[in-house]
């Protein structure tokens, strides 16, 4: 798959890139590094005066000029890799329109969003490629384009030298959505993702590294939580100056920080995503289909927890939720090769079922009582090694200590009549509580 509007650059590409190319990772003099923070500083305040909202985010990093990156790069901590030799051989148009791209990273969470996507893939001039991070760059290209139109000619990711990965046909996606279809698309040689052209994408998230020069001691979430304020602080300061509106992406990830509500469907899939089985590409074992395309194709390669246990309040609270719930957790299982069982229960075991494949494969039986004691008591006996995901209001008898053998356990509190849940599992296990709309109101 060639991705449209990215070109091999590093190696044989324009003169610039030769020259960075030629002296990457290469030291860097006191002059050089002087001289290069100069013209970012200057980038920076132009763009804070024509662009608010990328000007107030590009205004929290701390520079560091060094040739670890081809372009740039930017960390958790605030920190903002520059490499002398391309920023000197840029305009200041191209030097705003990458910086706006690395604040978008920040602003947008994607270190803390990255979870298990961990697939490496092969770029065009053979440096290894993070799949998540390509992913990242399409989305936030789009974002910044979306500005530009706004703008005028600040903000370029086309003409930009090496041009920035977009592709129009993931406007509207998210860098999940488009990672997951990157995963399923690229093609395989001799035995890796080869991303075509992918060379302004070699790498541009940087670890964070606490005392490093410019590094901050803060923890990851933290970062997160500062990186969220300065995200209000950039939108608020764009629409005082009046200059234009900002692309749905940001403005979806601005109501999310103030009303922080998710689909409980969401949380689940994520939950379980998590912690449950994984299906990860691996050339240890090979796709069937790797014979009849004539090349060898990655294979699905399960880890991670191989069960799911439901525990099911069947005392009257949760009555009327069987049939969406169990339709949802049957296709996460199903998506990630969990065998899923469902224990329902009140002040005993009603029904224990395992291998559910369809909503109508639960027998919920049950109507007195409240106590999860038995289902726990039983999956402890067994030594029951998966997960768990208790449903109930929260009104429910429960072990002082969650199993040794169960990995993890997911306590989902849904509305009652007898008014706010009480929360339960005591101090083990994640909680989140959903209120009558379907979304999560509080987690812990």
């Amino acid at each position: 798959m060639q991705p449209k509007g990215a070109t091999p650059t590093l190696g044989g590409g324009s003169p610039k890139m030769q020259k960075v190319e030629a002296n990457l990772h290469g030291p860097v003099s006191d002059s050089e590094a002087a001289s290069t923070r100069l013209k970012v500083a200057r980038s920076r305040t132009y763009l804070l005066n024509e662009v608010p909202f990328y000007g107030h985010l590009a205004m929290m990093l701390a520079i560091v000029v060094s040739r670890e990156y081809p372009v740039m790069a930017v960390s958790r901590d605030r920190r903002l890799f520059v490499n002398p030799d391309w920023v000197m051989g840029s305009s200041r148009e191209e030097v705003c329109t990458v910086l706006a791209h690395e604040v978008t990273h920040c602003a947008l969470q994607i270190f803390s969003r990255q979870g298990h996507r961990n697939i490496l893939a092969i770029g065009g001039d053979g440096s290894v490629v993070s799949l998540w991070n390509i992913a990242c760059d399409y989305c936030d290209n789009l974002q910044i384009e979306a500005v530009s139109r706004g703008s005028g000619p600040i903000l370029s990711v086309r003409e930009i030298d090496p041009p920035g990965l977009l592709n129009e046909s993931y406007d509207g996606m998210s860098a999940e959505e488009v990672y997951d279809l990157l995963l399923n698309t690229l093609p395989a040689v001799g035995g890796r993702l080869i991303v075509a052209g992918s060379d302004a994408s070699k790498g541009d998230m940087a670890p964070s590294a606490s005392g490093a020069p410019g590094g901050e001691s803060r923890t990851d979430d933290e970062c997160d939580k500062l990186w969220k304020i300065n995200l209000l602080e950039a939108v608020h300061l764009h629409e005082q100056r009046g200059k234009g509106t900002l692309p749905l992406g940001i403005k979806k990830a601005v109501d999310a920080l103030m009303d922080p509500r998710v689909p409980w469907q969401e949380e689940l899939s994520r939950w379980v995503g998590e912690h449950g089985r994984r299906v990860d590409l691996s050339y240890m074992r090979p796709s069937r289909r790797s014979e009849s395309a004539g090349a060898l194709l990655p294979g699905p390669y399960k880890h991670g927890n191989a069960d799911i246990a439901v525990i099911w309040d069947t005392s009257g609270s949760m009555n009327g939720r069987e049939a969406s719930v169990m339709s949802e957790l049957i296709g996460i299982s199903q998506d990630l090769g969990l065998s899923l069982r469902v224990i329902c229960c009140d002040a005993a075991i009603h029904s224990d079922q395992t291998g559910v494949e369809s909503p109508e494969d639960v027998d919920v039986k049950g109507g007195g009582g409240s106590d999860f004691c038995p289902a726990f008591e039983r999956l402890a006996e067994e030594s029951f090694e998966g997960i768990v995901v208790a449903f109930t209001d929260g009104y429910i008898d429960v072990p002082q200590q969650k199993p040794t053998s169960i990995q993890e356990v997911l306590w989902c509190i849904w509305p009652s009549e007898r008014g706010d849940q009480d929360p339960t599992g005591g101090s083990w296990g994640q909680c989140v509580t959903v209120d009558s709309g379907g979304f999560i109101r509080k987690s812990r």
